[in-house]
């Protein structure tokens, strides 16, 4: 018979999961969704870095110039919801971070910019 006496909580909340959607409406609204995942990785691998960034989802997509797309304000679409939370339920079963060449070639990638070329490109080091 199946008990549900200790169920196991993933380590991220509903709430963690509306900041990153926000935050990838932000950074990368607009892109294939494979792109949107890299960024959500970026904050997973930041959260999971222990003694290089913050130890919650929140406090990495919440610290100043980070995320520069990051705003309470936006919108929590469907589509990139879905997108979030699929990629923390990954990593939460410890499945590796994607790569997407050319945008992302290699992990860990804690860092981003744009391209110029409406992309963004997924690296180690700033």
């Amino acid at each position: 018979m199946f008990c549900m006496c200790n169920p196991v909580v993933p380590p991220y909340s509903e709430n963690d999961i509306v900041l990153m959607s926000k935050m990838v409406y932000g950074e990368a609204r607009g892109l294939p969704a494979e792109e949107q995942a890299l960024c959500v990785w970026v904050v997973l691998q930041r959260t999971e870095a222990e003694g290089k960034w913050y130890p919650t989802i929140e406090e990495n997509i919440r610290v100043k110039s980070w995320f520069v797309g990051f705003d309470d304000k936006h919108p929590v679409l469907p589509d990139i919801y879905s997108i979030c939370e699929s990629e923390m339920y990954k990593w939460w079963r410890g499945e590796p971070p994607p790569i997407l060449p050319p945008y992302c070639n290699s992990v860990p990638f804690y860092f981003f910019n744009g391209g110029g070329d409406g992309h963004n490109y997924f690296r180690r080091e700033w």
